[in-house]
């Protein structure tokens, strides 16, 4: 008699893989960063660790400001060719985009986009009135968060 053994793989995000739920569209606080996960960890109750190019993030997952737009984003060109943003956050979320940006102030940010890190900023301002503008961004990010906010399956919550 002959058995035969069939191996099925699964292939999930390391969120799924390890029982947690993907993070909610929406700005996060880089807490810490690290050439791996456990460089970049902290311990920190809420935390979220996720790699972003060769590099991994901890995350505040416990405090973040989800990511609803009032209306579409603009996009212009700067002067070197590159796309920058122009985002108006849900009146509902202007506030706590404002405490979020005063409190992280000089720090970096994670923008989430469907469970994975898009791009990464310097909070280099306080940001009134749910209007962001997003510049600065050499790796053309700008570009591909303007494509997953216009996705309409990537924009949602």
């Amino acid at each position: 008699m002959t058995r035969k053994c069939f191996i099925t793989l699964a292939v999930c995000s390391m969120a799924a893989c390890f029982g947690e739920a993907p993070l909610a569209n929406g700005v996060y606080a880089v807490v810490k960063t690290g050439p791996s996960a456990e460089q970049a960890r902290t311990g920190v109750d809420g935390e979220r660790v996720m790699k972003y190019g060769g590099e991994y993030f901890a995350l505040d997952a416990s405090r973040f400001v989800p990511l609803i737009l009032a209306e579409p984003p603009k996009a212009a060109q700067d002067d070197r060719g590159f796309t920058m943003l122009n985002v108006k956050l849900a009146p509902e979320h202007a506030k706590r985009l404002e405490t979020f940006t005063r409190e992280h102030l000089g720090g970096r940010i994670a923008v989430v986009i469907s469970g994975d890190i898009v791009t990464t900023y310097k909070v280099r301002g306080v940001i009134r009135d749910g209007e962001a503008k997003i510049t600065r961004c050499d790796d053309d990010a700008c570009r591909t968060l303007l494509l997953k906010l216009t996705q309409p399956s990537e924009a949602k919550p």
